[in-house]
């Protein structure tokens, strides 16, 4: 909140929860971030061929998943944009 990247905003349920949304500037850092771990990966796999690339990604997803169902989550984790206000990453 203090570099502006998210707001407080009131609870749209009308309770008494603290809510947080992201800013313009905070999705565009954000975005930026994302950015760059794209081209990160890009940088690290350029030599994997599309096999191996597919075979990290399902034992990467397998990793996420049990790590999540020992946590007692669910993973992938539910839409959060089809949740109202709701902010990814806050």
């Amino acid at each position: 909140m203090r570099a502006g990247l998210a707001e407080r905003i009131p609870d749209p349920e009308g309770g008494i929860a603290r809510k947080f949304r992201l800013t313009e500037e905070g999705k565009r850092y954000l975005d930026a971030e994302r950015a760059r771990n794209i081209s990160g990966l890009e940088k690290v796999l350029a030599g994997w061929t599309a096999e191996e690339v597919t075979e990290f990604a399902a034992y990467l997803r397998r990793f996420n998943t049990d790590i999540e169902r020992l946590g007692g989550r669910s993973w992938p984790r539910p839409d959060r944009a089809s949740r109202p206000n709701r902010a990814a990453g806050v």
